[in-house]
This record gives C-alpha cells, structure tokens and sequence, in this order.
C-alpha cells in the first residue's frame, strides 16, 4: 500500500533539490533571488500541501513562486508545469471517488518519475529510467499487524 502523504512529501523534496541545483547556476542575484523565494515557498507548501493546494490561498499568503526561478535561460518550463500541477491534483489525492483519487494518484507517481528522472545525474538515465515503474518511487506505508 502506497502511503501518498509521505509521497508528495518526497515529490516537494525533489523540487527543494531541483531548485537548489539551480541556485547554485544562477546567472545573477536577481535570479538567485527568485529562485531562494521559490525554495522558501516549496518548504511551506510541503508542511500543509493540502491547505495550500488553493490558489487564493497561496497569494494571500504570499506563496505564490515566479515561474522563472524554475526555467533554466527562461526556456523550459516543465518542471514549472509538473509543480503546479501536483499543486492542482493534491485535493484530488484525498477525494471520495476513487476514479478521480485514483487518477490524482497516477499523476503524483507519475511527475515523480518525472522530476526523479530530471533531477538524475546518472549518465546513463534514459537507459535506466525507462525500466524502471513509476511505483518504484511511491513510499509504502508502513503495515502494522495489530494483535
């Protein structure tokens, strides 16, 4: 059984550390700063994902991040389009429906593949990547057998 709580904790973490790896390429102090918002942001959406799945709720709390502190050069926004939309599936993870929580649930495994795979330095990643199931990444929850 997957635990999807301890998941999208880790798919945050994996933003925290594509967003330091970029921090440290900055191309001047306007971008570092940016980029240190959008870190700062990312830490307090993964304490509460779930309150601050909401929009309105992220700008009133000034925790909305600038799409640019995730483009590289200003060109590739993927990594900015696979965190907002964990953002707009994390109220769907905890949905009555199991057509739309299930549907939420390939997502979250599947963008954590995604920015696992980004996040690589693995030379050979697109060999190893493309063996490996997108479930491999999802935390288990720990059973307990009660007696």
């Amino acid at each position: 059984m997957i635990d999807y709580d301890a998941t999208l904790k880790v798919f945050f973490a994996e933003i925290i550390k594509y967003l330091d790896d970029r921090a440290s390429h900055a191309e001047d102090g306007i971008s570092y700063a940016r980029i240190e918002h959008a870190r700062d942001v990312v830490k307090k959406i993964a304490e509460n994902p779930l309150q601050y799945a909401d929009y309105d709720v992220r700008v009133k709390n000034n925790m909305v991040a600038d799409a640019r502190a995730f483009m590289p050069n200003n060109t590739d926004n993927k990594v900015f389009r696979m965190y907002r939309r964990v953002l707009d599936i994390t109220p769907d993870l905890y949905d009555d429906s199991d057509p739309v929580r299930h549907k939420a649930q390939d997502a979250l495994l599947t963008i954590l593949h995604e920015i696992k795979y980004r996040n690589s330095k693995n030379l050979l990643k697109s060999l190893y990547f493309s063996f490996i199931p997108v479930k491999k990444y999802a935390v288990k929850a720990n059973m307990q057998k009660t007696k």
